[in-house]
């Protein structure tokens, strides 16, 4: 990357940094750096959401799971509500409601609850053994990766390349965070930008460049950081896995998940997209 490119960029931390307080809810505008097609990346509108939630609430119990629905375009300025749906004594529900342009772009269902005690555990299964980042081909050294995609480093470790026409929809990509400075980052929220990173696998199968669409997204937190040692911080490598499950009608549902380079799966996720070829 040139570092006239580097210039032009608004990192991450920068942008969630940004966030501002607007009446009772919260403002950011999205620099066009960080768009995919007409919309801003959809990891960064989860994680712009996450943000205005800790924002508005302060110190909420760690993050354990989030559905997001993306109704509509998100670019420029983002008006951003937050609303308490129901808080108890160790769980509260959290909705976000994301505008842009006077139109409702996104909203946002989170979960935060604290740990309890429990006789029961059940750790996931296990990383796929595949190579180090630095013996893996650049993933997105391709004409045809998304804008947004020059703010992360990725590395395809197994499976199809984008737009390839491939007959498997699905890859393993070690991916990272250009701007690498989560200091002052609220919880979990660079890790939910990370997570969506890649662009669904069904685009592995075409044969040329089609438009796609993100229209839901879940998340589980598998290993929630109770601790808070910065499990979930989003920091460094982490090996992201994506395969399509289903692909019928114009749309397919895909499954997602994330480990640390120590074999620790993080997050699970799942997508429908629909898909314009």
């Amino acid at each position: 990357m040139t570092g006239a490119m580097e210039k032009r960029m608004t990192g991450i931390s920068q942008l969630l940094s940004s966030l501002a307080s607007n009446g009772d809810g919260s403002a950011v505008v999205v620099p066009p750096d960080w768009l995919q097609g007409r919309t801003t990346f959809g990891g960064l509108t989860a994680a712009l959401s996450l943000a205005a939630a800790y924002r508005k609430l302060g110190a909420l119990p760690p993050l354990r799971s989030a559905q997001f629905a993306f109704t509509g375009p998100v670019e420029g300025e983002v008006q951003l509500s937050t609303d308490v749906l129901r808080q108890g004594r160790s769980s509260a529900y959290v909705g976000v409601d994301a505008s842009a342009g006077g139109k409702h772009a996104a909203r946002s269902l989170l979960l935060f609850s604290a740990g309890r005690p429990s006789a029961h555990r059940h750790v996931p299964g296990d990383m796929p053994s595949v190579p180090p980042p630095d013996a893996c081909p650049d993933f997105f050294d391709s004409p045809h990766a998304p804008q947004f995609a020059a703010h992360f480093e990725a590395r395809l470790a197994h499976g199809s390349s984008l737009v390839s026409g491939a007959s498997e929809p699905s890859y393993h990509v070690w991916v990272r965070h250009r701007d690498d400075d989560a200091a002052d980052a609220p919880p979990a929220t660079r890790l939910v930008a990370l997570a969506d990173a890649l662009p669904p696998p069904v685009l592995a199968l075409a044969n040329e460049p089609a438009p796609v669409s993100t229209m839901t997204w879940s998340v589980d937190i598998v290993v929630p950081d109770d601790a808070g040692t910065g499990l979930l911080d989003g920091r460094g490598w982490h090996l992201l896995g994506s395969a399509a499950e289903a692909i019928a009608d114009g749309y397919s549902a895909q499954a997602m998940h994330i480990w640390r380079p120590d074999g620790t799966r993080i997050l699970s996720g799942h997508q429908v997209v629909a898909a314009f070829f």
